[in-house]
């Protein structure tokens, strides 16, 4: 007897915040039926997925149905989705976060090795978790060196998920008792087998004696992939390589039996099987009670029967309009999702921040490990708030953030602040709350010291004064303050406070932003004490000199990888080369520009999901070149102007003359940019450097029109002709 590999068994979790702890699970099997000759390749004595085409399509039809039945477990035969094809699935699985997929099964080399182990990804919420087969089957082992299969190492058995606890075994691992034994040995409630087996019946026995025989009642989901090969010797007739048949075993009540077997479902041949997949049916789709599995109750089983014609979805033979209309549901519904995950992407992206600016945490920890003051500088649009609210969330196990008070706080007041002094005492006060907050601390605990500096502005202001050193600011004043006050009430742990210097010109008069700034250009973060009170400013007004190269991001445009990771999404619809050339065409058009890349990301996909099947290049050309995409948002279902025509409109009625005057001239095409270039901090460039149609090189201090063919095409004349 072959001794069994060595393996671990983890455990893993799937939390779920809509289906903890499910009653329910909506199951769904899909049955995958293809041709050996013409949708697999040997290789190293292994079958590998060919037909790509055909399996996405397959998948889309699929996921559609799904998503039509909610289902909350849809599970893949063994060899039916190739590893190619799991990103389409993490994809998917992001906007449908109650779904958890058990992908099939693909051959994969780990590391440098060349003999592959096969594996069942496990998707749920865009994330992949690998079960492995432990034991090959015989036809996948080979007599020759370095081919065939080998071992795997682990099977996770996963807990807490919206559906339940489960364990998936891969098809020898089933039959192999041992394994099959130490997989099962806890309290779960779905055993699901996939399988690529010729004769089902091999799996069906212990499968049955599994459900029938113990003592805690189980849910066995098997599903078997169904592989033919041409006959040799008729034209009609197919020899049968894995005969699917896929089925669902359980313990339901003998009133459920009868109906299931009346009605077709099943013979119960053997004892448990509550469900086959017959004839031409390609997928079955049921619901089952986890919490009462047991047969002396209600029943457990809520069963619909088989609907879909496996000729409609899978054979692309047959039925050629009916597969083009099943094509367009599935594609469009992936459009959809496609759309809702930019959409999320753009409305929180404080999840996404390693997706957006992958090397964004690493270098803001340089910097606040050294100073006590960064700014994140950028032109309108550009994504300052956005990288704001990533550093927050990604901070935010490490140490506090606080978001010093924006506009809407303001809202109610009949005039700005305006005094610099008052808007310092403002924010300590508003500091001062949230320090005590995170203590559990009220205003009546603190010292008499304290309760004045609070009560009093002009108490806080001679505090204020007595902690500003020679040569620094009130800024500088205003967070040793901060340091003191953490100190006097025992509060140790760092803090960080966000700024956005757009909201602060909201609620102040011209004078005290005008002042403001002015501490922020005249700083010197070489001599700023490493507080743990950090101060991190999104501004599109630039900092002083001493700035430039030590306290200081410029919000970068999306670099290749980005976009290409942003297309990801519905990449399934494109060959490679057109790929390629598509994320080169964005990088060409938007130069990268945040606001237009997302923009263009969804006037695209709306496009798809509007049935407009144009070639995705041309498609491209058109929406760059349509102005009214980019000035207002009619495609949008809205009459307004675009946001980033209400914020240039803003900026250039705020801005004076001279500020104008230098800005038109800048983006004439025959200025000289570098003479326009007087300095990080003189006030008549300011227009220019918020405008967001200029690049910047940080490396020697130049201003350049940035390239965007969006904004020289669509936007130039706006600024040229405002007044």
């Amino acid at each position: 007897m072959t001794e069994v590999p060595k393996f671990e068994i983890i455990e893993t979790l799937l939390p779920s915040a809509k289906r903890e702890n499910p009653e329910f699970v909506n199951v769904m099997v899909f049955q995958t039926e293809y041709s050996l000759e013409t949708d697999y390749k040997k290789i190293n004595d292994l079958y590998y997925h060919r037909n790509m085409d055909k399996i996405k399509y397959v998948l889309l039809e699929a996921l559609a149905i799904a998503k039509k039945d909610n289902v909350h477990l849809l599970v893949f035969p063994e060899l039916s989705i190739p590893e190619e094809l799991i990103p389409l699935l993490q994809n998917w699985s992001k906007c449908n976060h109650e779904l958890v997929i058990v992908a099939g099964s693909h051959y994969h080399c780990e590391n440098e090795d060349k003999i592959p182990i096969s594996r069942c990804p496990v998707i749920h919420n865009g994330d992949v978790y690998y079960t492995h087969k432990i034991v090959p089957a015989d036809d996948e082992l080979s007599i020759n060196l370095g081919y065939g299969l080998k071992e795997g190492s682990q099977i996770l058995k996963f807990s807490n998920s919206p559906v339940g606890k489960f364990v998936v075994l891969i098809c020898s691992d089933n039959l192999e008792n041992s394994v099959r034994v130490r997989a099962t040995n806890w309290n779960f409630d779905f055993l699901v087998v996939i399988a690529a087996q010729k004769k089902s019946e091999d799996h069906w026995m212990p499968i049955s004696q599994f459900v029938n025989e113990g003592t805690d009642p189980k849910y066995v989901i098997y599903a078997n992939n169904k592989i033919s090969l041409k006959h040799p010797k008729s034209k009609r007739n197919s020899v049968i390589i894995t005969d699917g048949r896929s089925s669902f075993f359980g313990v339901t009540s003998p009133q459920k039996k009868d109906q299931l077997v009346d009605r077709g479902n099943t013979n119960f041949k053997p004892k448990g099987k509550l469900v086959e997949i017959t004839g031409k049916d390609n997928y079955y789709f049921l619901k089952a009670n986890i919490k009462n599995k047991n047969p002396s109750g209600k029943p457990t089983v809520a069963l619909r029967g088989n609907t879909m014609n496996i000729d409609q979805v899978v054979c692309l033979e047959a039925k050629i309009d009916n597969l083009v209309a099943l094509e367009l549901s599935g594609t469009r519904l992936m459009y959809q999702n496609a759309l809702e995950q930019i959409e999320k992407i753009e409305l929180d992206p404080s999840n996404y921040g390693s997706f957006l600016y992958p090397d964004l945490i690493k270098t803001v920890q340089f910097y606040l490990d050294k100073y006590s003051v960064l700014i994140l500088i950028g032109p309108i649009q550009v994504g300052k708030t956005t990288m704001l609210n990533i550093i927050c969330h990604s901070l935010s196990e490490k140490i506090h953030f606080v978001p010093i008070i924006d506009s809407s706080v303001f809202s109610l007041r009949r005039k700005k602040i305006d005094k610099i002094d008052s808007l310092f005492f403002l924010w300590y006060s508003e500091i001062v709350d949230y320090v005590l907050a995170l203590q559990n601390k009220h205003r009546v605990e603190l010292s008499p010291n304290d309760k004045s500096r609070i009560a009093e502005q002009e108490i806080f202001l001679d505090w204020l004064g007595e902690n500003r050193f020679v040569g620094e600011t009130n800024l500088q004043a205003f967070l040793r303050t901060i340091e003191l006050f953490k100190e006097s009430v025992g509060y140790r742990s760092g803090l960080y406070l966000g700024i956005r210097l757009d909201e602060v010109q909201k609620y102040v008069s011209e004078a005290v932003f005008t002042e403001f700034n002015e501490f922020l250009s005249t700083l010197n973060s070489t001599t700023l004490q490493s507080f743990t009170t950090k101060l991190i400013i999104a501004s599109r007004y630039f900092p002083g000199m001493n700035f430039k190269r030590n306290s200081l991001i410029y919000v970068p445009h999306f670099e290749t990888e980005v976009v290409k990771n942003l297309t990801a999404l519905f990449s399934f619809e494109m060959e490679q080369e057109i790929q390629d050339e598509f994320i080169e065409l964005i990088i060409e058009k938007t130069d990268g520009y945040p606001w237009f890349v997302m923009r263009f990301l969804k006037i695209y996909l709306r496009h798809r999901i509007q049935d407009n099947f144009t070639n995705p290049i041309e498609l491209s050309h058109q929406i760059y070149n349509q102005g009214s995409f980019w000035v207002s948002d009619s495609f949008f279902l809205s009459e307004s102007h675009s946001h980033f025509v209400n914020e240039l409109t803003s900026l250039l009625k705020t801005s004076d003359k001279v500020s104008k005057d230098e800005f038109k001239r800048f983006i004439r095409p025959n200025s000289s940019h570098t003479e326009l270039n007087n300095g990080w901090s003189v006030s008549k460039d300011y227009l220019v450097k918020q405008s967001g149609f200029f690049k910047i090189n940080l490396d020697s201090g130049q201003f350049e029109n940035n390239g965007c063919f969006l904004l020289s095409t669509h936007f130039k004349d706006l600024a040229l002709n405002h007044e």
